[in-house]
């Protein structure tokens, strides 16, 4: 079971990765720019949660790896005409 500090850092994990999901611009020169604070952000809070809570960490890649594998077969649907 988690401890209350793990369960604080998987709180703000899930806080800085909605603020990241959410920072983005309409013009694609800022775009650039959001998206390289957005990987700097998922890293760091990426690596905070892997060292205070390695089966949260555990849980997100999985979560990850699967919305990566849903992205590709939609596009491939998409490709064959479905």
């Amino acid at each position: 079971m988690p401890t209350e500090f793990q369960r604080g850092t998987r709180a703000m994990f899930d806080y800085l990765l909605t603020r990241a999901a959410n920072n983005f611009h309409g013009n694609p020169a800022v775009q650039v720019e959001c998206a390289k604070e957005n990987d700097v952000v998922t890293k760091w809070a990426s690596d905070a949660l892997a060292e205070v809570d390695p089966a949260s960490t555990q849980e997100w890649k999985s979560v990850e790896a699967a919305y990566a594998l849903g992205l590709k077969h939609g596009r491939n649907e998409k490709k064959a005409g479905r």
